[in-house]
């Protein structure tokens, strides 16, 4: 798991590169022939590719480790965050079946009806 401040690092630094970019035409100069390789040729896809490719791949990896809520209930077993408007915090519960552990209590997923939510959680690598 990336540590909070780190993630926030690079997720900022990838999107400066990502609005450079967007307000950019290319690069001026790169091929050393007074042209401008534009910035599609230099990205996965293009015609330099291995130019940005890499920063393809991170802008990818971010963005897959970026969490995202979900209005779906879970459909497997495991911890998750759960979340409702009407609730001052996210509280973690495990989800077994229709059946949630909060605490010490259980309580169907029916009751929990309205919720976002987040996971399964993976737990931390060693």
């Amino acid at each position: 798991m990336i540590p909070k401040k780190m993630y926030k690092t690079l997720r900022t630094g990838i999107s400066a590169v990502r609005s450079l970019m967007d307000e950019s035409r290319g690069v001026d100069g790169l091929h050393l022939n007074g042209d401008v390789a534009s910035w599609d040729s230099l990205e996965r896809g293009g015609f330099y590719e291995a130019w940005l490719s890499a920063f393809n791949d991170a802008e990818d990896a971010i963005e897959e480790y970026t969490p995202a809520w979900s209005a779906e209930p879970p459909t497997e077993e495991g911890w998750y965050w759960c979340n409702h408007n009407e609730w001052v915090e996210a509280v973690m519960v495990y989800v077994t079946e229709n059946l949630i552990t909060l605490g010490s209590d259980e309580f169907g997923l029916d009751l929990f009806a309205g919720c976002r939510w987040y996971g399964p959680l993976r737990p931390p690598e060693e």
